[in-house]
């Protein structure tokens, strides 16, 4: 694939296989032929065949003239045509609203775009979904307007947009599949992974559940390497898992990527998406997003007499961040380090008493604080990812 310049954060949905230009011109002379019909997220999967795979590339940074984000920007900065809005659905008693415009290409049918608002509406969602706002284009209009060429279809997390193609691409690839996918850095743009970017690794508790952490510190996952390691590109790998869970959540046609030659990068991906432990974490990311930093306050006295040591543990089974702040009073002089629950020292960074260190794939921290001389207290507001 065509590998773009990192530009302001978009994602664009290209295929491994075969994309080629859709859409041939009426001949000089002839009628004009009738506007097709944008697919429903049924017929879309009717129509599939399943020939290709879906790929994306996140893209961040400043806009070029000819970056897929400029070209959506500029697209919807001359306001083509679009029909649609915000429609009103009804989902397990619940009315959701949800923002869709298809292109003027198509025959205006305000029926498409309530299905695929229906769609969005069934998939596993929070409260980002009010956020979205989905596009819907012809397959030319994708490659040549909007997200750019060998793609059929993007999303851009700045504005919250999904671009998708409303007829079946060149190789048949599942739209329903693809639709799923991209929804899933919708759901990675509104979560959070303090200290990580979310987008590049996944919302948190997924993340620990694949051991995102330790994958990246031995080289087996590369976060937002969308080229040569986009196979073990986490921020991928979670879009895939939300996909999979996501079409079973919501009974989506099954789709048609899953025979991938052993031993091949496609293979080993299937592994990494689809174990329950994986798929379970990938729910709870959905229906509960981890909500910030566990913290609290500890202080204990130290002292000539007594114990010269208090010993803290910190219990979290989720990766991310500990961070603590460390004061005494009176003429107490202390010294504090923190090892993982298995004896390793964690690699801190700041003072003795300011530090931060990464968590991975432990159960807890354990906190020392040693005296050196002096008498009084300690007082220590501790930071760390929960559980």
């Amino acid at each position: 694939m065509r590998h773009l310049p990192s530009q302001q954060r978009l994602t664009r949905l290209a295929l491994v296989c075969g994309v080629t230009a859709a859409g041939i011109g009426a001949l000089p002379g002839t009628a004009a032929a009738a506007k097709p019909q944008a697919l429903t997220p049924l017929q879309a999967a009717a129509q599939a065949t399943g020939s290709g795979h879906g790929r994306d590339t996140i893209i961040s940074g400043t806009p070029s003239a000819v970056s897929p984000s400029s070209l959506a920007r500029s697209a919807t900065a001359s306001k083509p045509p679009w029909t649609g809005g915000s429609y009103s659905v009804v989902v397990g008693g619940k009315t959701v609203k949800v923002t869709v415009w298809l292109s003027s290409r198509f025959a205006t049918n305000a029926a498409v775009n309530r299905s695929w608002a229906l769609f969005y509406a069934r998939l596993p969602h929070g409260a980002e979904l009010a956020h979205l706002t989905l596009y819907i284009a012809t397959f030319d209009q994708i490659q040549s307007q909007y997200c750019g060429a060998w793609a059929d279809s993007c999303y851009w997390p700045d504005a919250g947009r999904i671009y998708l193609t409303g007829e079946t691409p060149p190789d048949g690839a599942n739209i329903q599949q693809i639709a799923a996918h991209e929804y899933a850095h919708h759901i990675a743009g509104f979560r959070v992974n303090y200290p990580w970017d979310t987008l590049g690794r996944g919302p948190k508790r997924w993340a620990t559940s694949m051991h995102v952490c330790e994958k990246v510190a031995t080289g087996e996952m590369h976060p937002g390497d969308e080229g040569d390691h986009y196979y073990s590109n986490p921020g991928e790998i979670w879009a895939e898992s939300y996909r999979v869970y996501a079409s079973t959540f919501a009974g989506l046609v099954p789709d048609t990527w899953a025979s991938f030659a052993p031993g091949s990068d496609l293979a080993t991906w299937l592994g990494w998406t689809q174990t329950p432990t994986n798929l379970a974490a990938a729910a709870k990311d959905v229906s509960t997003p981890w909500a910030g930093q566990h913290k609290q306050s500890l202080t204990a006295p130290l002292g000539p007499s007594g114990p010269q040591v208090s010993t803290i543990t910190i219990p979290t089974t989720l990766d991310g961040r500990l961070e603590y702040l460390t004061t005494v009073t009176g003429t107490l002089r202390v010294r504090v380090t923190a090892n993982a629950a298995n004896g390793q020292p964690l690699a801190l960074s700041g003072s003795s008493t300011t530090a931060k260190a990464s968590l991975c794939g432990t159960s807890a921290a354990i906190i020392k604080v040693t005296r050196l001389s002096g008498s009084g207290k300690w007082k220590m507001t501790v930071g760390d990812p929960g559980n």
